[in-house]
């Protein structure tokens, strides 16, 4: 299990997940059927994290203020 501070976007938390797996399966210390859980905390407006691609076209939730939105280009 894998905890963030943070919120992944659906795709962001799929290409974290296939990273740390490859990363493990490749050490020789886990096999292929090891599973890889993401822990992240939702809702609390700490940060959203997402790929390079949904940044460009802003296909993500983000915290609004009662007068703007904020996104942020890296995390």
């Amino acid at each position: 299990m894998v905890i963030f501070g943070s919120e992944f976007t659906t795709m962001a938390g799929r290409r974290l997940r296939d990273a740390v797996k490859n990363i493990l399966t490749n050490s020789g210390q886990f096999d292929n059927n090891i599973h890889v859980v993401l822990a992240g905390l939702t809702n609390t407006y700490s940060q959203y994290i997402t790929t390079y691609e949904e940044y460009q076209v802003q296909r993500y939730e983000v915290r609004k203020f009662p007068d703007h939105f904020i996104f942020f280009r890296t995390t």
